[in-house]
């Protein structure tokens, strides 16, 4: 199964969880951006350790990539999230396994051409 992301996931039971099969991936939800993510990410800083460790597993991190914030238009937000979020975790983490879902824009299709 996939492991929900939230800002206080644990990462040593992540790693655990992926070591011991229980976990074969991490969603990462942005708070409130779709039905059920309620409990998703708020703070992109909070998950670094998180992350930092899948890199070292190899463990995938699924993304729903899509900004949440008031201010940006429904259809940009998986643009926004792409170059606020996505892009700084790609460089912090060039060997973090992403994976984009459901992509929308000619933004995301560039990203998946490329890397």
């Amino acid at each position: 199964m996939t492991c929900y992301l939230t800002d206080t996931t644990d990462p040593d039971e992540v790693a655990r969880g992926y070591r011991e099969g229980a976990f074969s991936a991490v969603k990462l939800y942005p708070a409130h951006a779709t039905t059920n993510a309620a409990l998703g990410v708020t703070d992109y800083d909070r998950i670094c350790r998180c992350s930092s460790g899948m890199a070292e597993l190899g463990m995938p991190l699924l993304v729903h990539g899509e900004a949440t914030e008031p201010e940006v238009d429904l259809f940009d937000r998986e643009a926004v999230f792409i170059d606020r979020v996505l892009d700084r975790l790609r460089r912090r983490l060039p060997e973090l396994r992403i994976v984009l879902e459901h992509i929308t824009t000619d933004e995301g299709g560039r990203l998946c051409r490329f890397g």
